[in-house]
């Protein structure tokens, strides 16, 4: 038995002033820990590395994982483990994960890291988590892929989510596709996706592209899947027939398709695309007006009712500029009402949590015009899934930081016409919106979220902010935010 007297005591204290033990939060602890993971040795061995590849290994401990999953919880004291790990020769081995995606699940693990990431790794990481059911870092990987989708990585986003079951992120990818598909076809995922996928793209009703701009964009071997009955005599003679893809019965049946007054049956659709429509980005200022007001007392030492003097000055700023993404190809009529909306010259509403931003100062309420829920919901002609089993969730984008949605009034199912909102990360007491809301989400806040925070901290730092001078009048300074006026602008570079 070890016995420690007050001077040993005192000497350990010495030692160990301001040491990664005295950090006030528990996860800046287990940073440090995840960081140097000697400190504490560890009891625990992954050998992480998919078939064929190389193999790296990952050193942990058993408690910090257990605490932080139910399947590691399962696996070290669930009776899953066949025999205790006793280094090399006894480490868990894991082929169906990525080395780098299992690095990334053990720093959320232990401190709830999650910066340098990419779509690629975001996804990779999301199966992990699924795997092993960390629940919050899969949803963080969903809002990260949401918001990072770009036509760079759609077809990758696309192929990964259905083979995952994920169908909110397949929608969206699909409907980014459709929208985009001139500049799909010029990234390398394109390129390199499989021919079931192409075939499935190819297959949409709703591709914003030409037939002969698809035929030159798709490979030889998928030809049968271009309309060719959509191109004229002269594309089909330059391209198919010249480039001897089609056969020449198949080229005299087009000829006949395209001349004859009774149409035969020819062996390509002919049915016209309907083109899905891409999503737009508009921009709203955001500018603080400080009125202050200046009150005469009743009486000495007793504030009566006081009457405004009409020495008022109103002092306008301008915070910064706020850049909303519309995502018309996931929600026509929830953006054709909201962009109706911004070239109205009525008021609207835009909430942030408690602080509530007009488009105009006005003290009025416009919840008098509703919309049916489910009609905003309604997605375009063409269908973003195949079948009901690949069926999205009602809401397809997720209520994650920078998404924007119509309120919706919590006691019907009706959305607000004049009232949008951004998501708001820190619960209140009175008015906190970090639950997701039946309203619908239809775009995000590409720019402009440091606008919002720093609206935040002045809301707070002049709520209830009075002065009261040695003379009888005194000031009181009032805050309110408003928007500017709304305009349409290109796609940000940095998106």
């Amino acid at each position: 038995m070890l016995y420690l007297n007050k001077d040993s005591i005192s000497s350990i204290n010495a030692q160990t002033t301001k040491d990664w033990q005295s950090s006030k939060q528990v996860k800046k602890r287990f940073r440090h820990l995840w960081l140097n993971p000697d400190l504490i040795p560890h009891d625990v061995v992954f050998r992480v590395g998919l078939e064929g590849q190389d193999v790296a290994a990952f050193r942990a401990h058993r408690l910090v994982l257990a605490a932080g999953s139910s399947v590691f919880w399962n696996i070290f004291f669930g009776g899953q483990l066949a025999s205790e790990p006793d280094g090399d020769r006894g480490s868990i081995p894991i082929v169906d994960v990525e080395p780098v995606a299992f690095k990334a699940l053990l720093g959320y693990i232990y401190a709830e890291e999650t910066s340098d990431w990419d779509v690629p790794l975001a996804i990779a990481t999301l199966i992990c988590a699924k795997k092993y059911k960390v629940r919050k870092l899969a949803r963080i990987c969903r809002h990260f892929v949401q918001h990072h989708m770009s036509p760079k990585n759609a077809c990758l986003v696309l192929a990964q989510a259905q083979l995952n079951n994920e169908f909110n992120l397949a929608a969206s990818a699909m409907a980014m596709i459709c929208s985009q598909f001139q500049a799909v076809t010029m990234e390398q995922d394109f390129l390199n996706a499989g021919e079931e996928l192409l075939i499935q793209i190819l297959k949409r009703d709703d591709l914003s592209m030409r037939e002969q701009d698809l035929y030159h964009a798709a490979r030889s071997r998928l030809v049968p899947h271009i309309r060719l009955p959509l191109l004229t005599p002269a594309q089909l003679c330059d391209g198919p027939k010249k480039d001897l893809v089609i056969t020449n019965d198949q080229h005299s049946q087009l000829c006949e398709y395209f001349f004859a007054t009774r149409k035969p049956i020819v062996p390509f659709t002919a049915t016209p695309r309907e083109p899905r429509t891409r999503s737009f980005y508009v921009a709203i200022p955001v500018f603080i007006t400080l009125e202050e007001f200046n009150y005469r007392e009743k009486c000495a030492g007793i504030r009566g009712t006081p009457a405004r003097d009409p020495r008022t000055k109103n002092r306008n700023t301008v915070l910064g500029e706020l850049v909303i993404e519309a995502r018309k190809d996931l929600f026509p009529h929830a953006c054709e009402l909201f962009l109706t909306l911004i070239k109205s010259p009525n008021n609207f509403h835009l909430l942030y949590g408690p602080t509530r931003l007009s488009r105009s100062l006005l003290d009025e309420d416009d919840f008098d015009e509703e919309y049916e829920h489910d009609k905003l919901m309604k997605s375009s002609a063409a269908p973003i899934a195949e079948s009901a089993a690949e069926k999205p969730t009602e809401n397809i984008l997720d209520w994650c930081p920078g998404a924007i949605s119509f309120y919706s009034n919590p006691e019907t199912d009706f959305v607000a016409k004049r009232n949008l909102e951004i998501y708001y990360p820190f619960n209140t007491a009175t008015n906190g919106n970090k639950k997701p809301r039946k309203g619908v989400i239809f775009g995000k806040l590409v720019s402009g979220l440091e606008c919002l925070m720093a609206m935040d901290r002045i809301r707070l730092g002049l709520k209830d902010c009075g002065e009261l001078g040695d003379s009888p009048e005194f000031v009181e300074r009032h805050t309110r935010f408003g928007l500017g006026e709304p305009k349409m602008v290109d796609c940000p570079d940095d998106v």
